[in-house]
């Protein structure tokens, strides 16, 4: 597989919320307050999710030796 493709599968094996936060945050480019507002969460609980997400997918590239 690519590196690309694994890198997909890595996101896809995120659960929802946190796979819903991350992708807007980090690939849409939507801002915390603009995740906020759209999923009706608090400002907080974006960053949160956000860094554990960034955290889980680190250690998922790491676990298959990807960049």
């Amino acid at each position: 597989l690519s590196i690309r493709r694994q890198r997909q599968m890595c996101i896809r094996d995120r659960d929802e919320a946190q796979r819903s936060v991350f992708c807007m945050y980090e690939l849409d480019g939507f801002t915390a307050p603009e995740i906020a507002d759209v999923l009706e969460i608090p400002v907080a609980s974006v960053y949160v999710q956000v860094k554990t997400a960034r955290r889980r997918f680190r250690g998922a590239l790491d676990a298959k030796g990807l960049p």
